[in-house]
């Protein structure tokens, strides 16, 4: 049971991706998911948007940190915190230098919209550079989910100590990746599934929303997380 749950809500403000594993002839990328005609955010999906949002953060307060890993590998995070708030728990131990640190676990869970949505395709082809032409058998489409509205989200959390350290600067590092996730699900580098939060509390576990922007706060996290880079027992990672 969660000790611990970070509510707030999604608003979708572009069309949104999200494949379903599965594909049909003549699309070039899945087909979304859905669950009773409303668009479904798997718990990867939550992960991988607050996920890509905290390692934004992590690099832009730690400018010096090693860049993820362009391979498989990359599925691990390289600091201890992102190990302890993202890593599987199945791996901290074998993979991170001390993730007895903190006892603290965190889950993504799914989250079906609110509201029923349509679907449409949109179509794409390759150009050809010389002649300014469109290529022959390279027309494409992708199916998307379209006037998404919002999706309630919730992130669980058990085993920590809030009140103490690793477990409050993890979560204030945490809480401050979810502010600053501003997309979800595929096609992101295009514009697909921009997101705005709503609903966020002010304040969680003694973490004051509003002082979470202030210097004395940021500089904190930035030692926090450079305490804990590089903290991955395998060089290679």
């Amino acid at each position: 049971m969660a000790e611990l749950t970070i509510r707030f809500t999604w608003k979708v403000e572009t069309p949104l991706h999200v494949g379903t594993g599965m594909s049909r002839a003549g699309y070039v990328d899945r087909v979304v998911r859905s669950h009773d005609g409303r668009p479904y955010l798997p718990g990867d999906a939550v992960k991988g948007a607050i996920r890509g949002s905290a390692e934004r953060l992590y690099h832009w307060l730690v400018p010096t940190a090693k860049p993820e890993a362009d391979d498989e590998k990359s599925s691990l995070p390289r600091n201890g915190v992102l190990c302890r708030i993202f890593a599987p728990e199945a791996l901290k131990a074998s993979t991170y230098a001390e993730p007895a640190a903190s006892s603290a676990a965190y889950r993504f869970p799914p989250s079906l919209s609110l509201d029923p949505a349509k679907t449409d395709r949109s179509a794409s082809t390759r150009i050809d550079s010389e002649t300014g032409a469109a290529m022959g058998h390279t027309l494409r489409f992708i199916e998307r989910w379209v006037r998404v509205e919002t999706f309630p989200i919730a992130i669980e959390a058990s085993g920590g100590d809030w009140a103490r350290e690793p477990d409050f600067l993890d979560l204030q590092f945490l809480f401050m990746a979810v502010l600053c996730a501003d997309a979800v699900g595929g096609k992101r580098g295009i514009g697909y599934g921009r997101v705005e939060i709503r609903g966020l509390p002010a304040i969680l576990a003694g973490i004051d929303r509003a002082t979470l922007a202030e210097r004395a706060t940021v500089e904190a996290v930035r030692s926090h997380l450079q305490r804990w880079e590089p903290d991955c027992k395998n060089d290679e990672l």
